[in-house]
C-alpha cells in the first residue's frame, strides 16, 4: 500500500487505489495505517510490556519513529 501497488489478487483495482488514498487522507501519517497482517507492525509499534515484545504492541500510542 505504501508504494501504491495493488495487492496481486483483487477485484476491482480502482476501488483499491481508492481504499490506499482515502486511508492515507484520513491517517495523520502511514506509520498510522495499522495493517494487521503485516510484521511490521511489530516493530512500527512499541511494546505492549516487555515480555510481549515481538508478540504485541500498544496501538494507543504513537508509532516509533
Amino acid at each position: 500500500m505504501e508504494q501504491g501497488r495493488p495487492f496481486p489478487i483483487v477485484h476491482d483495482v480502482g476501488q483499491m487505489i481508492e481504499g490506499y488514498r482515502r486511508l492515507g487522507e484520513l491517517a495523520d501519517s502511514q506509520a498510522h495505517i495499522i495493517p494487521g497482517h503485516d510484521p511490521d507492525v511489530l516493530r512500527r509499534y512499541p511494546p505492549a510490556a516487555p515480555a510481549l515484545a515481538g508478540v504485541a504492541v500498544r496501538l494507543d500510542v504513537a508509532p516509533i519513529a
